[in-house]
């Protein structure tokens, strides 16, 4: 069922600095409070009447649009959970009002950024404002005018309060709860880091979260596989990127007067393993730093990374940022259910010459110096892998899907990787040994951009476009 499309009206010029809290507390919300106003029974008040009447058939999954007056738009937002009983009261504002709350899920893509709002161009106007009441029903036609409005770059503008006031110059500390108490002290600057059109910002705003999901998930990215996902050609370009990141954080640390970790430095190159110029971040003496062993640096960078993977606090960080964490493609999860419940098939024969074809010839893998390989490899729990070269302490297990894999098999390669590496690693213990080891996945197909979010997850090595000849 298609959703219902609702305006509600943001009235700043009452309750100043109102939209910054729902922006940050992720609700819309409405006034008239339980103490001389009741949800269910008789009223006089008629506004009352009509609002409450509308606000109970908003339901979850409609769309809400804010709207602050003054021909001015927030951002829309996905109803999650409506509110609006008189025991759930819970003011948004510092005059203990509107507390009537529709918790949402901001929407993503094409709509303004944190700390911006869209402004109806002069002469596209409505006579009187574009919302008259508190809570309306918007229907299609009226729906695609404020989206075309909304999604329109050319009509953000910084957002400020009615009192004219930016919300990036206000002289307090950016949370719902100071701004209601009237408690202000430091600027927000950490938020503003982040602001505007420039294409390295807004890659920033894109990147975080992707950072934020590698984190959570315990997983480094490469800088080849952090451009990929952002569709960035020059994966160089991302100095700028990250060194925006890196600012935003340190300045938000020092408005929380914690530690944050420096979530830029699980971003390294695919050959040494390191950040780039992203050391400096977290290395007070470079040139110290210059003179260790490689296995020295290592060991150093592991000690930021566990503080990076272990940091509890990173989707809040994003919030401070306008940011939310990534969802789950829907697309991906039905390949992945497609997977499990697929069953294995014997050996076709493009899969077999794919095979034969890498193992003598390691190098069309970037494997250098390692001889021919070995196929069907044979752990003790029984499971196979299609090829393990070895040479000296290194073992490189490979897993081919050839040119007739569907998607959903290409999602169980990724995921046999995973198992391949941890059963060598288990191999390698059950017979005190150390060694090692790495696992690669080597696809006849151009790996599908929806699964890229998934091998970067994962902290899959992909190879692919490889054909037998």
């Amino acid at each position: 069922m298609a959703p219902n499309y609702w305006a509600v009206v943001c009235d700043e010029s009452h309750a100043p600095g109102l939209w910054e809290i729902w922006f940050k507390e992720r609700c819309v919300a409405i006034g008239w409070s339980p103490s001389k106003h009741h949800l269910v029974g008789p009223t006089h008040d008629s506004s009352w009447k009509k609002a409450r009447s509308r606000a109970r058939k908003i339901k979850h999954g409609d769309i809400v649009i804010p709207y602050l007056k003054d021909y001015r738009f927030g951002v829309p937002g996905k109803v999650l959970r409506v509110a609006i009983r008189d025991d759930e009261w819970n003011p948004t504002s510092r005059e203990g009002e509107y507390g009537r709350r529709i918790a949402v899920k901001w929407m993503r893509g094409q709509f303004p950024p944190f700390h911006k709002i869209a402004v109806v161009p002069v002469n596209l106007r409505t006579g009187g404002g574009e919302v008259q009441q508190t809570v309306e029903r918007v229907k299609s036609k009226r729906v695609a005018r404020f989206m075309q409005i909304i999604e329109n770059e050319r009509n953000w503008k910084t957002y400020k309060t009615s009192s004219g006031q930016n919300a990036s110059q206000k002289t307090s500390k950016p949370t719902a709860e100071k701004i209601r108490a009237g408690k202000s002290r430091h600027s927000p600057v950490a938020a503003s880091l982040l602001e505007g059109n420039r294409l390295y910002i807004k890659r920033a705003r894109e990147a975080f979260p992707i950072l934020v999901r590698q984190a959570i998930a315990g997983e480094k990215i490469t800088y080849s596989d952090l451009a990929d996902e952002l569709g960035m050609t020059n994966a160089r370009n991302l100095n700028y990127v990250l060194g925006a990141i890196g600012k935003a954080i340190k300045e938000l640390a020092n408005e929380w007067a914690q530690e944050i970790p420096p979530l830029q430095c699980l971003v390294v190159n695919k050959n040494t393993g390191m950040p780039g110029e992203g050391v400096a971040w977290f290395i007070r003496d470079l040139k110290d730093f210059k003179h260790r062993t490689s296995e020295e640096r290592k060991r150093i960078l592991g000690v930021e990374l566990v503080k990076v993977f272990h940091y509890p606090k990173w989707k809040k960080v994003l919030g401070a940022f306008g940011l939310e964490p990534l969802t789950s493609n829907p697309e991906v999860d039905a390949l992945i259910a497609r997977a499990r419940a697929g069953g294995g098939v014997g050996e076709c024969e493009d899969h077999r010459r794919l095979k034969e074809y890498v193992a003598n010839n390691p190098k069309v893998i970037g494997l250098s110096g390692f001889g021919k390989g070995e196929t069907e490899y044979c752990f003790p729990s029984q499971d196979r892998i299609d090829i393990v070269f070895r040479k000296h302490d290194r073992w490189v297990g490979v897993e081919v899907k050839g040119p007739s894999s569907p998607d959903e098999d290409l999602v169980r390669g990724l995921f046999q990787a995973v198992k391949y590496a941890a059963l060598r690693e288990a191999e390698l213990r059950s017979e005190s040994q150390k060694g090692k080891t790495a696992v690669i996945l080597v696809l006849s197909r151009i790996l599908p951009t929806k699964l890229k979010e998934v091998k970067n997850l994962l902290g899959v090595t992909v190879v692919d476009g490889v054909l037998a000849p």
